[in-house]
């Protein structure tokens, strides 16, 4: 993966091919702008045709899970099964080393059967009971055995496996009227080419991704990770400085038979360095 600065250089001749009106002004204060807050990230794609071995990073199917580990449930029913993700996948692709370098994760939530063709009914921000985050720290995958969908589990809610393929990226800021809002100087014509600009070298607001800035469908994720870590915790700390604490482990869409939201899981830095996966926080977004 390239560093930061070449990333930069490669969006600065993008920007240079386009006729501005006050190119000095926009270029110092765009650029500013985007620098500060570019972050690393990793994009997730599907990869339906690709044979899935154990302990593979994988969307859909069943956990590949160790012996000690029991798939989880919420008053008695089986929650359903988002995925799994192996950490020695994307060990090299994370520029900042938040992560664990081996492992694997598995993302897991509670919802009813759907009660309409639109899927089920669900709170946005869940009780921390109705989620889980499971860890199997270790990189002998011949501890893991294939599982089978519980016998109770809805038959809509055993989706078919995929997986997962990983590219790095460099993520600008998705929000361009943070930066054009305060810019007093643009034309009218560099307003709006600057916002044409942005969003060409935007990711789109569906990306599944790991670490970086999840793209809100609605309000700041990070802040719905604060305000649901603070009703769990019933702490008083500042949510916005709650917020920044906050690393993005998982962002994926929903399946669409549960509802087609946004799902994000985050969790504390201080958590993710102690591999203290069980506090993980998972909230959803919806248009």
């Amino acid at each position: 993966m390239i560093d930061k600065k070449k990333h930069l250089k490669i969006l600065k001749k993008k920007f240079d091919k386009i006729k501005w009106e006050n190119r000095k002004t926009l270029e110092k204060s765009y650029f500013d702008f985007i620098e500060s807050e570019t972050v690393p990230a990793i994009k997730i794609e599907e990869e339906v045709s690709k044979k899935v071995t154990l302990g593979i990073s994988k969307i859909g199917g069943t956990p590949h899970l160790a012996p000690h580990m029991k798939w989880p449930e919420f008053e008695n029913a089986p929650m359903v099964f988002f995925a799994q993700l192996n950490l020695s996948d994307i060990a090299s692709y994370h520029i900042e080393d938040l992560l664990p370098k081996r492992g694997i994760l598995y993302f897991f939530a509670h919802y009813e059967e759907p009660v309409n063709e639109y899927g089920a009914e669900f709170d946005f921000i869940q009780p921390k009971e109705k989620y889980q985050v499971l860890f199997f720290e270790g990189d002998d995958m011949g501890q893991l055995k294939d599982t089978s969908f519980p016998e109770t589990m809805p038959r809509c809610y055993q989706f078919k496996e995929s997986t997962m393929r990983f590219e790095p990226f460099y993520e600008v800021p998705n929000d361009i009227y943070n930066y054009t809002e305060f810019e007093d100087n643009l034309s009218g014509n560099d307003y709006n080419r600057i916002i044409e600009f942005h969003e060409t070298i935007s990711k789109d607001l569906d990306v599944s991704q790991i670490l970086g800035v999840p793209a809100a469908v609605q309000d700041d994720v990070a802040i719905d990770w604060a305000y649901a870590y603070m009703e769990e915790e019933e702490c008083d700390e500042d949510e916005d400085e709650l917020a920044a604490e906050f690393v993005n482990i998982l962002t994926m869409p929903i399946f669409s038979n549960i509802g087609g939201a946004q799902g994000y899981f985050g969790i504390r830095k201080e958590d993710l360095a102690d591999k203290n996966f069980d506090a993980c926080i998972f909230v959803m977004q919806d248009s």
